[in-house]
């Protein structure tokens, strides 16, 4: 498996080689596929214990990178879901984000569902291209770190005030989980509504967590290079803004859930954990949201509480601490002085 991606990395850079050259701004455009690499089974270590996610296969490329396997919508040019298996053993923080680096067409994803790098490119929201799965995650390897950088692992997210801020302190925080958890599963998407209602609202009566939520984005549906260049056209064949984004994480020491969702928009500065968990709804509202099923290999006795019902602890609650022994205290031997004779 890792020499597929370590091969598409090299054609990649060949590819990007040759074509700049040429003016092209497609990488993807005449490099190829590891046939291996769009079969799930391929990478079946990263998923197989909680399944993959059960939906709509019209129009689907389901492809395996190294660390992490995801299904793009070739209509949307987003992912409908990334899959992470995050152990503590994988972040050991030896190296930082690749500095320079752009992100690139995904060699197994065909051409009709690929984004121009144009499409991202000075949108008037300032939208960044934001990481499904986050490079971070897999920061005990360069390579892997620089393999996240596709587009089909990205959507169009909201820039300083979302993108690097409460979502990065959301993954910043599964990162911690999966450190004091020893292993996670993540499981990381976009919502994107009916594709014309800019809002959703959660009522608090379908949120398991408690409370109600309003999700709402920018009033754009796409964004495409045309567009960015104050042309005139419409973004048909753009890229699809999401209302929001979605992640689930999955404890298998527990077997607990935690499911986050939240707005593609614009957000006030140094929210927290506070806002985490006014954030949370059960894995069913979710489902609901995308029209996908998670957990598709857990014992369906298992999903009422997975999926209907809300954890009622949290992430980031420690790890349970194995009791220390008690340390016997030293006892001191005294020696009696003799009395002197009278």
């Amino acid at each position: 498996m890792i020499g597929g991606t370590i091969m598409r990395n090299i054609i990649i850079a060949v590819a990007v080689a040759g074509l700049a050259a040429a003016g092209s701004t497609h990488a993807f455009a005449k490099a190829e596929c590891n046939p291996q690499d769009r079969d799930p089974n391929t990478c079946a270590a990263i998923w197989q214990a909680i399944g993959l996610p059960d939906g709509s296969s019209a129009g689907k490329t389901r492809v395996c990178h190294d660390r992490f396997v995801l299904s793009h919508d070739n209509a949307s040019k987003t992912p409908d879901w990334v899959i992470e298996n995050l152990t503590k053993a994988k972040l050991t923080n030896k190296f930082k984000r690749p500095k320079n680096i752009s992100f690139s067409g995904d060699l197994c994803v065909p051409a009709n569902g690929q984004p121009d790098p144009g499409d991202y490119r000075k949108t008037p929201e300032k939208f960044e291209i934001g990481h499904m799965a986050p490079s971070d995650d897999f920061n005990n390897s360069d390579v892997n770190m620089r393999d996240t950088f596709v587009f089909s692992n990205a959507v169009p997210q909201a820039g300083d005030t979302f993108n690097a801020a409460i979502w990065r302190s959301l993954e910043t925080e599964v990162r911690k989980a999966a450190v004091a958890r020893k292993a996670i599963y993540v499981v990381t998407g976009p919502i994107r509504g009916d594709g014309t209602t800019r809002k959703i609202n959660i009522a608090k009566a379908d949120n398991a967590c408690g409370g109600a939520i309003e999700l709402e984005t920018f009033p754009t549906k796409f964004v495409c290079k045309a567009r960015n260049t104050g042309q005139t056209q419409a973004c048909t064949g753009g890229v699809v803004v999401p209302v929001a984004l979605y992640k689930v994480v999955y404890d298998p020491q527990a077997k607990a859930a935690y499911a986050f969702v939240m707005g593609n928009h614009n957000y006030p500065p140094k929210l927290g954990r506070t806002f985490m968990e006014q954030s949370r709804v059960n894995v069913g509202v979710i489902e609901k949201l995308t029209g996908l099923k998670f957990f598709t290999a857990l014992p369906a006795a298992d999903r009422p509480r997975l999926v209907d019902k809300c954890e009622p602890t949290q992430l980031w609650a420690a790890a349970a601490v194995a009791k220390k022994k008690p340390i016997k205290k030293a006892v001191k031997k005294t020696t009696k002085k003799k009395k002197k004779p009278a």
